[in-house]
């Protein structure tokens, strides 16, 4: 850039405050290639006014549009379980990683992956589960609602497909950032917090779940 011409910066970002109630500064580069700060002049401060109006214009009706019009949107999970060498049923639960809340492996649908390869894929990232024998179809889905740091809210919709787990490995790539837990049916029910998932849970039977591989 050439010495003295100004410094291209969208308008909305130079607004210092602390100097005065709403200082507007403009930015050159002097002969030594130094930054020398300025007031905006009258065009220049109309121009800012009118783009900072425009900017917060446009966030104002994304967070509208984010109150008004919250589509459903949809997630994968794993449910995996054992049988233990009494006959009972233990179900396989992860730690979310900013809340550290007792949840089942989960995630978002991925391109060009079923629900029951995406739930796989979940089940190794998050718990180190390493191999399953899988059914194609959900055993039901529920509701849940996911909180942005916005504090705007909006409802996942999500399909649970039940993994017998047959291995279990130690390093997994999220093994550093969660905890995982095999738990009774009680136990997984007492521990998740989301209403839906625990009733869908503790609704499902032996034979639901383990299906021919019921000795």
């Amino acid at each position: 850039m050439d010495a003295g011409h100004p410094i291209e910066l969208h308008p909305v970002l130079f607004s210092v405050t602390g100097i005065t109630n709403s200082a507007k500064l403009n930015c050159h580069l002097n002969s030594f290639g130094q930054i020398q700060v300025r007031r905006l002049n009258r065009v220049q401060e109309h121009a800012f006014a009118k783009a900072r109006m425009k900017y917060f214009a446009i966030k104002l009706f994304e967070l509208f549009r984010l109150m008004l019009f919250r589509p459903h949107q949809v997630q994968i999970a794993a449910l995996c379980y054992r049988k233990t060498k009494q006959g009972e049923v233990e179900f396989l639960l992860v730690t979310s990683r900013e809340t550290k809340r007792w949840i089942l492996p989960k995630g978002w649908v991925m391109k060009n992956k079923s629900g029951v390869q995406a739930a796989i894929r979940e089940a190794w990232e998050e718990a180190g589960v390493a191999d399953v024998i899988e059914t194609k179809e959900p055993i039901g889905f529920y509701l849940y609602q996911k909180i942005l740091k916005s504090g705007i809210t909006y409802k996942i919709r999500t399909s649970v497909y039940p993994l017998l787990v047959k291995k279990i490995e130690g390093k997994y790539p999220e093994a550093h950032q969660r905890e995982r837990k095999w738990c009774s049916l009680g136990e997984a029910v007492e521990l998740i917090g989301e209403p839906d998932l625990a009733r869908l849970i503790s609704n499902i039977s032996k034979e639901e779940l383990f299906f021919e591989q019921i000795s």
